[in-house]
């Protein structure tokens, strides 16, 4: 199980303010249907988190599952806990901050 943080103010808008939180993880589900992303997962939207469960069938499918769902307008944080069909080692995550250049 992980835990990812994204920008709250940037991504896409797939839900507006009023919209209850079931119809918001169904509208991040289709974003994953519509991207083509492979898996059998299940969105649930508390606030500015989601959380996402289920099975993917490599580790590169699971974490553009996780970044599919954090690239969403409104959301902070992704809590996954996706199960990997073949194992393989995880990407190297980096936040950029404020001073970091390429020549660094």
């Amino acid at each position: 199980m992980g835990f990812f943080d994204f920008v709250k103010d940037a991504g896409k808008k797939l839900f507006g303010e009023d919209e209850a939180p079931h119809s918001s993880a169904e509208a991040i589900e289709k974003e994953v249907a519509d991207l083509g992303l492979d898996g059998d997962i299940k969105v649930e939207v508390e606030g500015d988190t989601v959380r996402i469960a289920g099975a993917a069938p490599s580790q590169e499918a699971r974490e553009k599952l996780i970044l599919a769902a954090g690239n969403v307008l409104g959301v902070a944080k992704v809590e996954e806990d996706i199960s990997v069909a073949s194992s393989e080692p995880e990407a190297n995550f980096h936040t950029v901050v404020k001073g970091d250049t390429l020549w660094k």
